[in-house]
C-alpha cells in the first residue's frame, strides 16, 4: 500500500477489528468524497482489497485510494 499519497485507506482484519478506514485529514473535499466512494465499493465487494497479509498486527488486506476516477 502506498501509504504516503493515499486519500483514503480501507483495510479489513480477520479478527474481531472487521473493517477500519483511515482519511487524510488534509484532503481536498472532492477528493476525499470520491475516494470514500470507492472504499464503499471496496466494502461491498472485499475481495478487491487484495492478497492477505499476516504480520505482528494479525491477518489483514487492504488498499490504499491514492485518487478518485471521478
Amino acid at each position: 500500500m502506498n501509504l504516503e499519497e493515499a486519500v483514503v485507506e480501507v483495510i479489513e482484519y480477520a479478527d474481531d477489528r472487521g473493517f477500519v478506514i483511515r482519511i487524510c485529514i488534509t484532503a481536498e473535499p472532492s477528493r476525499l468524497l470520491g475516494a470514500l466512494e470507492v472504499a464503499e465499493d471496496l466494502l461491498d465487494d472485499p475481495a478487491q482489497l487484495g492478497l492477505w497479509a499476516d504480520d505482528r498486527d494479525g491477518l489483514w488486506r487492504g488498499l490504499a485510494i491514492v485518487d478518485s476516477p471521478r
